[in-house]
């Protein structure tokens, strides 16, 4: 509800623009890409070299399941978000410099399990999964800043079809959580003897994917798709 109503006060604010003085035409486009598989938005033009564009672009939830060494694990993605972007042109052509911001909802889940026979290393404790759980999820920042380039959007182009492309970062790193049922159970482990997994292995492990995904800090974005200048 948050961005829907976010997203119609962008394009509102921008109809407003659409009925200043300047003569360039508006345009409203829609792509196809990567992070987010499908994105609509409308773009106006402010000058003969920068524009103004609003965008809301969005992934349904996708699941991928799989048996893994005697276990079973399952994935998914699913991602939204708006973005509020400044296009300038610095040269006589499509090719733009992009700045702005986004407001997402983009989250990933891992979930496992596994049989009698299968182990996993939980903190250095090597503990069979059987009749338990072991789930982690990743969460992108609410709110990030984005910079990238792109094509298309042109503030001189005429009315009519067009084509644009956009290649960018948003800047922000996940953050991790864990959620398993073995906390606090004595488990089979490799060589028989019980193990318990305590919540300082729970925080080891949690820390571990902390400190992997912490070093990417960006989470990059790809889009092309068709516009229509008016």
């Amino acid at each position: 509800m948050r961005t829907s109503m976010l997203l119609t006060a962008i394009l509102a604010c921008s109809a407003v623009q659409a009925q200043d003085s300047n003569n360039s035409f508006q345009n409203v486009y829609v792509g196809l890409g990567a992070t987010s598989i499908l994105s609509v938005g409308y773009a106006k033009p402010m000058s003969n070299s920068w524009g103004l564009r609003g965008e809301f672009a969005l992934t349904p939830k996708l699941t991928y399941n799989d048996n893994v060494s005697g276990g079973s694990a399952s994935v998914s993605f699913q991602s939204s978000r708006v973005g509020l972007f400044a296009d300038w042109f610095p040269f006589d052509n499509q090719l733009r410099l992009v700045g702005g911001l986004t407001l997402n909802d983009i989250k990933g889940e891992f979930s496992g399990a596994s049989s009698a026979t299968n182990f996993v290393t939980v903190n250095n404790k090597k503990v069979s999964l059987a009749g338990e759980t072991y789930n982690a999820s990743l969460t992108f920042p609410t709110a990030t800043p984005y910079i990238g380039v792109g094509l298309g959007h042109n503030p001189k182009k005429d009315k009519g079809l067009g084509f644009h492309a956009d290649v960018g970062l948003m800047i922000g790193s996940f953050t991790s959580s864990i959620n398993t049922s073995l906390l606090n159970k004595p488990l089979v482990s490799i060589n028989g003897t019980p193990l318990t997994i305590t919540q300082a292995d729970i925080d080891k492990e949690t820390q571990s994917v902390k400190d992997a995904i912490s070093s990417i800090g960006v989470l990059p974005s790809l889009s092309l798709g068709l516009s229509y200048r008016f």
